[in-house]
């Protein structure tokens, strides 16, 4: 599962992402079509056609319960159904609902973190205050952080007090990450020793006859980061796809497998060009842009073969 956990969720998100195994739709048919209606009602409180299919037995068994006990939780807190938290809380209410969190949920939480500290940079969390009408406090010194200004993941996830009534929950919070003066140790895995530079070394070519056209200089293939694809293709569009490539791959003939080559978090042994073609036929009503826009956007999501038309280099 793929999540931006920079940004607050809303307690629909928070259940599909926290609580409920994707494992769980891999038996559903045509889930990416009758899901969404499925988890819309359940919301609702309404679970007729969630019981109606035999194929959504193992959904059924799990949705109705995780809904019941954080609700309970929720009216506890006194917390309104609409209300918008950052993943780290919506992970501390489900477990102090009793709710336990999908581990691979948990462990790509956990990447996420890793990956901040090996760029430099702390996730810290801000509190909105009313009468400063800004994002503030608190400011303290940190162990390996230096002096920074919010409160980090582990604050926020286990932080208690007493004296504040529904701590952390009645609060507009935001997730900022920046540079600290004073950086973590990285573990081992992660530092790299020094290399020193390359001698450019003078070779002459040889006379190059003018009916020969001269080689092109190979370009190295720039790295493209998320962002930079967004720009390029929508952000709507990529969050959209995302989500298709989620459905898909929970899908039993599923075209992707997990863990591509250079980081994606997909393969697949189709071409550039036949993988685009099955989702487009798949999830027509989702991916309206033209073939050429998902060309440029999939490979950021799906490695796929190399050397064959439409392919990866």
């Amino acid at each position: 599962m793929m999540a931006n956990w920079e940004r607050n969720w809303s307690f629909s998100t928070a259940v599909k992402r926290w609580a409920i195994d994707p494992a769980l739709f891999v038996s559903v048919d045509n889930a990416e079509f009758c899901l969404p209606q499925v988890f819309n009602d359940a919301f609702a409180g309404h679970f007729g056609r969630l019981y109606e299919r035999e194929d959504m037995k193992p959904l059924a068994a799990v949705l109705p319960n995780v809904l019941e006990s954080l609700r309970q939780k929720m009216n506890a807190l006194e917390l309104a159904k609409d209300a918008k938290l950052p993943p780290v809380l919506w992970l501390r209410l489900m477990r102090e609902a009793g709710v336990k969190p999908v581990d691979t949920t948990v462990r790509e939480f956990e990447r996420w973190r890793e990956q901040m500290r090996v760029n430099g940079l702390t996730i810290l969390y801000r509190r909105f205050d009313d009468t400063k009408t800004k994002f503030v406090e608190p400011t303290r010194e940190r162990d390996d952080l230096g002096k920074v200004v919010g409160f980090t993941v582990e604050e926020l996830l286990n932080e208690q007090r007493a004296a504040t009534r529904n701590w952390p929950y009645h609060h507009r919070w935001k997730c900022v990450t920046e540079s600290t003066k004073v950086s973590p140790k990285l573990p081992l895995l992660f530092e790299q020793a020094p290399t020193k530079p390359k001698k450019s070394v003078a070779v002459e070519l040889p006379n190059v006859s003018r009916n020969v056209a001269p080689l092109r200089k190979r370009t190295k293939r720039t790295k493209r980061n998320r962002q930079s694809i967004e720009r390029t293709c929508g952000k709507p569009l990529i969050d959209v796809l995302e989500k298709c490539l989620e459905t898909e791959h929970a899908r039993k003939s599923s075209v992707l497998e997990l863990k591509g080559r250079n980081r994606r978090p997909y393969k697949s042994q189709l071409s550039l060009d036949k993988l685009v073609d099955a989702l487009k036929q798949r999830y027509f009503k989702q991916l309206t842009c033209t073939d050429s826009t998902l060309k440029r956007a999939l490979p950021y999501f799906v490695a796929c073969p190399r050397g064959r038309p439409g392919g990866l280099n």
